[in-house]
């Protein structure tokens, strides 16, 4: 006898970000291995669509929808980066930048809208399953082991292994069945720091999520399942519009740049780039960056009247990522978009 098979949605999972279109975010949602796996033996069914990750509980047909007990409690996705240009658009809410650290996200970052705010994670270092730990201090002791954040503190720890005798500015991991996941490194049952586990190059990886399943309610196929929403804010930088003119003799000083309120931008200030001179006019304060600006921020630049009536206003571009650097300011690196503009 066949039995039908229905799928009843469980969960969905989304990416929003301030910059780009929707469905145009240049990051997916993976699971890794051990999610991956672990769907399956709970019965449940797995379909990514780049920034959509929707699960399905599979269920014989007819029958009350119902989660398997073998289901995950947990479930954990990468967040793989496909575009080197999002780390630039993207405000780093969530802590300092560094090419050897990840995002992470856990469910104690849900806001009552069930979102996740990029603002709600940490930033954390990612370790591969072989890598090596530096450590602020040396440490001495007699076993190092690794916790699941989250996790039980009566539980067994989820790796551990004996500490060489003397004392240690690094520690060398050899966690191979380890799963991928965030985890707090501990000497002697004393916390030392928190860090990713994975072998994914820190370079792709932009972060993990971890949500819960528990709880979860598989719904009718018309229905609508609970949604959890990654969300990242596009960064909002200083801008500065450098105008350079076509004759050396023409003083820019008297150009102005209008711009709707709240944006403010600065008199020009002269100023020499490569041997020439420049005015710069910057923004009185950040403004996000957008990857189709509404028409109504319209930034348009006043130039001073050589001879006759002034010339109409001329709009000027927005910038993007390939505009956008960090620089060093009095208070540490500042995020500043640069457009050259020739008149």
């Amino acid at each position: 006898m066949t039995i039908g098979i229905t799928l009843a949605p469980l969960l969905s999972l989304r990416i929003a970000h301030d910059y780009y279109d929707p469905a145009a975010v240049p990051i997916a949602f993976e699971p890794t291995p051990e999610t991956a796996a672990a769907l399956r033996r709970g019965c449940c069914r797995l379909r990514v669509t780049q920034d959509v990750a929707e699960i399905y509980a599979q269920m014989p047909f007819g029958a009350p929808p119902a989660l398997d007990p073998a289901a995950p409690a947990l479930v954990t996705f990468r967040l793989g980066l496909r575009d080197p240009d999002f780390a630039l658009v993207t405000e780093p809410d969530w802590g300092a930048e560094s090419a050897r650290d990840a995002l992470s996200l856990g469910p104690g970052g849900l806001d009552p809208q069930g979102s996740l705010p990029s603002a709600r994670g940490r930033t954390l270092p990612v370790v591969a399953r072989r890598g090596r730990v530096l450590l602020e201090a040396a440490v001495a002791g007699g076993r190092m082991a690794l916790r699941a954040l989250g996790a039980d503190p009566a539980d067994d720890p989820a790796w551990s292994a004996p500490l060489p005798p003397g004392k240690h500015s690094h520690l060398d991991l050899a966690a191979n069945e380890v799963p991928e996941g965030t985890y707090r490194l501990e000497v002697d049952d004393q916390p030392l720091r928190d860090l990713i586990l994975s072998d994914e190059p820190p370079a792709r990886l932009y972060g993990l999520v971890t949500v819960p399943l528990a709880g979860a309610t598989p719904v009718g196929p018309r229905e609508t399942p609970r949604t959890l929403t990654v969300r990242f804010r596009a960064r909002a930088p200083r801008w500065r519009y450098v105008l350079q003119s076509r004759s050396a003799a023409r003083d820019l000083g008297a150009a102005a740049i209008s711009a709707p309120d709240p944006l403010r931008f600065a008199a020009p200030r002269k100023a020499m780039r490569n041997g020439r001179t420049v005015w710069l006019c910057e923004s009185a304060g950040p403004i996000p960056l957008a990857l189709r600006p509404a028409p109504a921020r319209r930034i348009a630049l006043t130039l001073p009247a050589e001879a006759g009536p002034p010339p109409p206003p001329r709009q000027l571009p927005q910038p993007g990522p390939a505009n956008t650097a960090l620089e060093q300011g009095p208070n540490g690196p500042e995020a500043w978009s640069t457009i050259y503009v020739t008149v």
